[in-house]
C-alpha cells in the first residue's frame, strides 16, 4: 500500500512542478492569502491523528512506527513542493491518510482524528472526486478530436464503480494519440485538466478497492 501511495504522490509532484512556473506560493498548511478561506489542513490534521493514536496489542507499535514514518515521509515530499493551487496535494494527504487509517485499524489501533475532523476530511475528498472539466471548442479542429477522445475515456472511467472496469479503460488511454505540435494553449491546458479528472476518478476507484 505505501509503495502504491508512493507513486501516486511522485505523479502529483511531477504534475504541481509541471504547473507551477516560478509563481511563489504558500505551501500546504501555510496560511492563506487575506480575504480567503483558508484551507482544510488534511496533511497535518493526518499528521496529528497518527501521532495520537494508541494500541491495543502491544506489539502493534512497531508496525504502526512505520505506518507514521512513511506518512511522515509523504508528507514532507508533500510540503516541499509549491504548486499553484495546493488542493491536489492536499487531498493526496486525505488519501494517504484514509489508507492508512484502514492500516492502522487492522493492527488493532485507534488513530486520534476526531469525527468531524474524519467527516470533514471525506467530504472534502468526494467533492474532489466529483469535479468535472467541462469541454468546449477551442477553435482548432484537430485538437478537438483529441480532446474529444480524451473527455470520452474521462467519462467512461468517471462511470466505473470496479477494478474490472478501470482495467478495461486503462487500455483506451493508450488510444488517444496526442495534441498537435502546434495545439493553441486553451487545448494543452483542457487536455491536461482531462486527464486530473481521469486520474481522480481512477484514484477513487483504487482507495475503494483498496488496491
Amino acid at each position: 500500500m505505501v509503495r502504491i501511495l508512493m507513486k501516486l504522490v511522485a505523479l502529483m509532484v511531477m504534475l504541481a512542478a509541471c504547473k507551477g512556473g516560478s509563481r511563489a506560493e504558500p505551501k500546504p498548511g501555510s496560511a492563506a492569502p487575506p480575504g480567503t478561506m483558508a484551507p482544510l489542513d488534511i496533511c497535518n490534521i493526518g499528521l496529528g491523528a497518527l501521532d495520537k493514536t494508541t494500541c491495543d496489542a502491544p506489539d502493534s507499535a512497531n508496525n504502526l512506527q512505520r505506518v507514521q514514518q512513511a506518512f511522515r515521509g509523504i508528507l514532507d515530499t508533500i510540503q516541499n513542493t509549491q504548486p499553484p493551487d495546493p488542493r491536489p496535494l492536499q487531498m493526496m494527504c486525505a488519501q494517504v491518510f484514509l489508507a492508512m487509517q484502514r492500516d492502522v485499524e487492522k493492527l488493532h489501533c485507534t488513530t486520534g482524528i476526531t469525527g468531524d475532523q474524519h467527516a470533514a476530511i471525506a467530504a472534502a475528498l468526494e467533492a474532489w472526486y466529483a469535479q468535472r472539466t467541462p469541454v468546449s471548442p477551442t477553435g482548432d479542429q484537430a485538437s478537438d478530436a483529441v480532446i474529444a477522445k480524451i473527455a470520452a475515456v474521462r467519462d467512461h472511467m468517471c462511470a466505473c464503480t470496479d477494478m474490472a472496469c478501470l482495467e478495461r479503460v486503462d487500455k483506451e488511454l493508450d488510444t488517444l494519440g496526442s495534441l498537435p505540435a502546434n495545439a493553441p494553449a486553451q487545448a494543452t491546458q483542457l487536455g491536461r485538466a482531462l486527464l486530473e479528472d481521469v486520474g481522480r476518478c481512477e484514484s477513487k476507484i483504487r482507495n475503494a478497492a483498496g488496491s
